[in-house]
């Protein structure tokens, strides 16, 4: 894999299968109930985190096929937004379990 395409893929890759994975571990470590109960639940996270992200990436391309070709490169930011987009449900999911109140013991 000396080709810097291949290993950009590949780690592009790599970071978007974590936040498919992230949805299953936020949910593990934060989530309420039994611990088969939160991997289902963070498996139904991670899926619909894969359809929501194949939407995104849709929408990217359609929009990137019907704009006309830049005089300049755009640079990373398409990149860094596909990657970003990976782990928006977890980051959201993340949030919602923390700011809910935890029941405490006297």
């Amino acid at each position: 894999m000396s080709e810097p395409y291949a290993q950009a893929f590949a780690g592009l890759f790599f970071v978007v299968a974590g936040g498919f994975l992230a949805c299953i571990v936020v949910e593990l470590a934060a989530g309420s109930g039994g611990m088969f109960g939160r991997a289902a639940v963070g498996v139904g996270f991670a899926i619909a985190d894969a359809v929501l992200f194949m939407v995104f990436l849709n929408l990217l391309i359609r929009a990137s096929i019907g704009s006309p070709a830049p005089a300049t490169s755009s640079g990373p930011l398409p990149v860094v937004l596909t990657a970003l987009a990976a782990w928006v449900v977890p980051v959201l999911r993340l949030v919602w379990l923390k700011r809910k109140k935890r029941p405490t013991n006297p």
